[in-house]
This record gives C-alpha cells, structure tokens and sequence, in this order.
C-alpha cells in the first residue's frame, strides 16, 4: 500500500499494491456543533432554573469543582389543545457534570428533589429522559440532582419537550457553555 497523493483540499489517493483486501477506516476528532440555539414555545412553556440544594437559584456559567445542585424543570400546558399526553423531555448535560441518580441514591431522594408523577424516565451517564402526560392549564416539575464533577469549559446543549406524536406541540432551552472551576476553598 502506499499514499500517493495527499492534497491540500483534503483529498487522499491510496493505491493497494497487495493482492489482499484493504479497508479504510477514517477517524475525526474536533469539538462538536453546538446545536439549534434558539427558544421556542409552541402551544407547551418550558422554564428551566438551576439551584442550590437549600432551594436558592443559582447561575450555572460558572461553577466549583464538588458543587452538588438540580436541575428543575417546569413545563407547563397552556390549555390550547387541551390534554397533552405522551410528552417527552429531553435534558442532556455537560460532560463536566454527573447525574446522581435518584434510584440509585439515598442523598438524591431527599425532599429537595421531589418530582412531579411520570409515566417513565430513563437516567443514562449524560441525560435524562422523561415520559408524562399533561392535563389543560396545568404543570408538571422535574427535579434532577447533580454534581459539577469535572474541570473544564464544557456545552449544556438545549434543553427540550415535545409531544412524541405531534410535532405542533413543543418548547425548547437554548444551550449554552458552562465552566466547572477548581474550588476557591
């Protein structure tokens, strides 16, 4: 095998000079886009406020390595179709931040952290989706614990609701980026 031509454009020609079969693999690194950065309300309001663990809100620009806080998230049913069912919230995090599971930890079942009623929600490592149904003039608050885990300038990439069957029906959070810093203590 051997490259004979690498071009400035990004073009590569490769010519095979075995009697084997050669594969290519290509491999990119970069830091990826940030995503849709505009807010939305159509016919569904989604508030989206970071707070301390006594309750006070808090701003998430910047902050200290080992700072425990949550995510709550109000979505609200303005009443204009009447009952929504089958909503689907879609919080992703920064890589700098962990979830603390509220399944899997005593501290995280705390008063400070109690939701409203879902149908279902899947935890994974960076995000959290939640599944409800929503009646006419009402809202629904979802509360996730955190932890500003890892040093760095990271992407909270936007925050987002919609009604699984019918794309009239959603709000969006534009993201933006967050530092996690070393704690000043």
């Amino acid at each position: 095998m051997g490259i004979t031509k690498l071009s400035k454009n990004g073009k590569i020609k490769i010519t095979n000079n075995g009697n084997n079969i050669l594969y290519a693999r290509i491999i990119s690194e970069g830091i990826p886009v940030t995503g849709d950065n505009t807010a939305a309300q159509n016919k569904l309001n989604l508030k989206v406020d970071y707070k301390s663990l006594s309750g006070a809100k808090i701003d998430v620009k910047k902050l200290d390595q080992g700072t425990n806080f949550i995510a709550e998230v109000c979505v609200t049913n303005p009443g204009m179709s009447g009952t929504y069912k089958q909503l689907a919230l879609s919080q992703i995090f920064p890589s700098g931040w962990e979830i603390i599971n509220s399944r899997m930890s005593e501290y995280a079942q705390t008063s400070t952290v109690t939701t409203s009623d879902f149908t279902y929600q899947d935890i994974r490592d960076d995000r959290v989706y939640t599944y409800f149904d929503l009646i006419a003039n009402k809202s629904k608050t979802y509360k996730i614990m955190l932890t500003a885990s890892y040093i760095g300038k990271f992407y909270l990439p936007t925050q987002y609701c919609e009604a699984m069957y019918d794309n009239t029906i959603n709000a969006r959070i534009p993201g933006n980026w967050v530092e996690v810093v070393a704690s000043s203590d």
